[in-house]
């Protein structure tokens, strides 16, 4: 499509948010920006985003990631000050497909917190190979890293803090709330059943060198697996 097309003339290297009007001054509403750069690399096929060390990205809605996404925060901060109580700040594009799936996404190097009134962290509903490394967390709502159904992931060197549930999480929830997304206008947006009744089954996850402080239930939550 045309913005492809415009990527395809215009892309060296990396993507900067900047690049896309972000402000990171974490009062605006960064939330366009992501949406942009987000769908400039779903466009090309592959690519990086990258942040700005020590700016404050505010989101208020999902930003929707698809395959072979890299996202190096280099030291920034996310903040998803969610309008809705389960909304995810990252999901896979696909999430809504049983069928269809994203594939070999990387989320490093950044701090991701939600407000106090709701939100959930990275969310990696029914994708596959997805990687989650030096993401820390000062306040999560729900969950740093929610599994539901996603496969061959790896969380590595990530610090949590005050998770009000836990921090990491895979499950094979039977219910499409297990892990929602929502829109712009507040609307929540349900995760896909599979054929077996399932949102998808999680398989094959690492958990390496990772820090949970305060939880307020468990560090890591194996949930219906």
């Amino acid at each position: 499509d045309a913005l492809g097309r415009r990527w395809k003339r215009q892309f060296s290297g990396a993507m900067k948010l900047h690049w896309f009007g972000a402000k990171g001054d974490r009062v605006a509403d960064d939330t366009p920006s992501l949406i942009e750069a987000f769908r400039a690399v779903t466009a090309l096929g592959r690519g990086c985003i990258e942040g700005e060390p020590w700016d404050k990205y505010r989101i208020t809605h999902t930003i929707f990631y698809g395959s072979n996404t890299v996202f190096d925060g280099r030291g920034c901060e996310v903040y998803h000050d969610s309008n809705t109580t389960n909304g995810s700040a990252f999901m896979p594009e696909k999430f809504q497909h049983a069928t269809e799936k994203n594939y070999n996404i990387k989320f490093k190097d950044f701090t991701l917190n939600t407000s106090t009134t709701g939100g959930n962290g990275i969310a990696g509903a029914n994708a596959r190979r997805v990687t989650v490394e030096n993401v820390h967390s000062d306040y999560m709502y729900w969950h740093l890293f929610d599994g539901a159904g996603c496969q061959d992931f790896t969380i590595k060197d990530c610090h949590s803090y005050n998770c009000r549930t836990a921090p990491y999480q895979c499950d094979n929830a039977t219910y499409s709330a297990a892990s929602e997304a929502s829109d712009a206008a507040g609307n929540v947006l349900p995760i896909a059943f599979d054929a077996s009744g399932y949102v998808g089954k999680s398989r094959n996850v690492t958990i390496l060198n990772c820090r949970a402080n305060g939880a307020a239930l468990y560090g890591v939550h194996f949930h219906n697996t």
